[in-house]
């Protein structure tokens, strides 16, 4: 690997002495990739679910998508921008086929996890 915190260049001609500038260091930074994709999630209505994911790579940034629409914290979700999407209590709305996390970091491209569902059970009495 080049990376490293000693590079420097030494400037030399034909009148002494040779000039060497400062150190700078080299960082290579790694590609965001997926490497645990998200479960496919049944829960009773009422419930909490959490869907996860792990990544490696440089700088990440996560951002959870249900029918390829940016989802957001607020009343009964959290973890939108983590990643783990969290949805307590789940209601039967809430339920889909299309849940899915785009994963960022420092280098593109992005990386985009499988879809996944979320089957939500009525509760009946």
């Amino acid at each position: 690997m080049n990376a490293g915190t000693n590079y420097n260049v030494v400037v030399t001609g034909s009148c002494v002495p040779s000039v060497t500038s400062n150190d700078v260091e080299l960082t290579i930074n790694e590609l965001p990739v997926i490497t645990t994709q998200p479960t496919d999630q049944t829960v009773c209505e009422g419930s909490p679910v959490t869907f996860s994911t792990v990544a490696t790579g440089t700088g990440l940034t996560y951002q959870w998508q249900v029918g390829g629409v940016d989802i957001t914290d607020g009343g009964s979700v959290s973890g939108a921008t983590t990643s783990s999407l969290t949805i307590n209590p789940v209601a039967f709305a809430d339920a889909a086929t299309d849940y899915s996390v785009i994963v960022s970091g420092a280098c593109a491209p992005n990386d985009t996890s499988n879809l996944v569902f979320l089957e939500v059970d009525t509760v009946t009495a």
